[in-house]
């Protein structure tokens, strides 16, 4: 698992440097942020997998504190653009902090652990009450503090793939869906900004508006049409060099590879984000406690929904949400989160069942 990620990561570094280069810094201050980035993730990737998650358990108490705190400090903090204050941005760091990407993987633990203890009972209406009542609470909070829908669809996904690995009935999600449904007036009319009911609109016209807010998707597919099989070239696409995509180093930066290195690289983007997952999900099958399942299974959860919808975003296939590609998209707070994330899983299979586990 670490060996792909790094390779994953190395690659994401190679596309930001030709992606990123009509930027007036240029290239080369985002690939040292995101080296040091990298340095940091292989870091915690090793001092997760050496962690047995029961401490985590132990911790729940300071893990709900650091959730909740770490989302308040962007009331006074946050920064952003779009409509969304999701950045925490100090002169000291030399990245920004995305606070939802850092506190999705505690999230996971803490949502893991609650399922866990109910999971006797887990169907009875308190138990999933108290459950839909800890997602709800922490999307809530997140879509209040940062206006940044994208991110809180991960958590919703998140708790999906958990819901399935505890046993979960079906009738629950299909009680949801439903709910989903009938509050979708209530969101449109009074909970979605305008920069996102614009983004939806876009979705399905963005020839409506080719100069502005249709502008990144039209791009982005011409990008990926002119790539052809084997690309035009790394540093020779027409479209990256010239800037042409927005915010093609973090949000799109799949049509770089798409333009430059054609189908073939484009597909190894693909297979790689899709061996990382199938690890999860192998781990999350052949974990030796439920507990260690349900985390692995959140955990496969957040990259499922961020890699495809990055994917179907640059092509067309779903609204730009403004989310990035998990370990290729220039982000030191995503990809830190993400080798932390997979040092869970890691440990997961690295510890044995526990006695704690047996008997809780």
């Amino acid at each position: 698992m670490l060996i792909v990620c790094l390779i994953s990561s190395v690659y994401g570094i190679l596309l930001i440097s030709t992606s990123a280069v009509s930027n007036p810094a240029g290239a080369q201050p985002y690939i040292n942020r995101q080296i040091f980035a990298l340095c940091i993730g292989v870091v915690l990737f090793l001092v997760f997998t050496l962690i047995d998650i029961r401490v985590y358990a132990s911790l729940w108490k300071w893990l709900a504190g650091f959730n909740i705190g770490f989302v308040l400090l962007l009331f006074p903090f946050g920064k952003g653009d779009k409509g969304n204050t999701s950045w925490l941005r100090f002169d000291w760091l030399p990245f920004d902090i995305q606070p939802a990407e850092i506190v999705k993987i505690s999230f996971v633990v803490l949502l893991g652990y609650q399922m866990y203890l109910l999971r006797d009972r887990i169907n009875g209406f308190l138990p999933m009450l108290s459950i839909l009542a800890h997602v709800g609470a922490m999307a809530g909070l997140i879509m209040v503090a940062s206006m940044d829908l994208g991110v809180v669809f991960i958590y919703i996904f998140a708790f999906f793939s958990m819901a399935v690995a505890a046993g979960v009935n079906i009738i629950w999600f299909l009680a949801g869906g439903l709910a989903v449904g009938a509050s979708l007036p209530i969101l449109w009319n009074y909970v979605l900004s305008d920069t996102l009911k614009q983004r939806l609109i876009i979705f399905f016209d963005p020839e409506s508006d080719p100069l502005d807010r249709g502008w990144q998707v039209i791009q982005s597919k011409i990008a990926l049409n002119r790539g052809n099989l084997s690309g035009t070239g790394l540093y020779k696409g027409t479209q990256t060099q010239a800037g042409m995509i927005p915010e093609q180093h973090t949000d799109s930066i799949f049509t770089a590879a798409g333009e430059e290195l054609g189908f073939l690289g484009a597909m190894a983007i693909v297979l790689l984000l899709v061996v990382i997952i199938g690890r999860c999900l192998y781990t999350a099958v052949k974990a030796p406690t439920l507990y260690g399942s349900i985390i692995c299974a959140g955990i496969a959860g957040t990259l499922i929904f961020q890699a495809f919808e990055n994917l179907f975003m640059n092509v067309g296939l779903t609204p730009i949400i403004g989310i990035t590609l998990p370990f290729f998209s220039y982000g030191g707070s995503s990809l830190i989160s993400m080798f932390a994330a997979m040092g869970i899983v890691s440990s997961v299979r690295f510890h044995p069942v526990s006695r704690w586990e047996r008997n809780i």
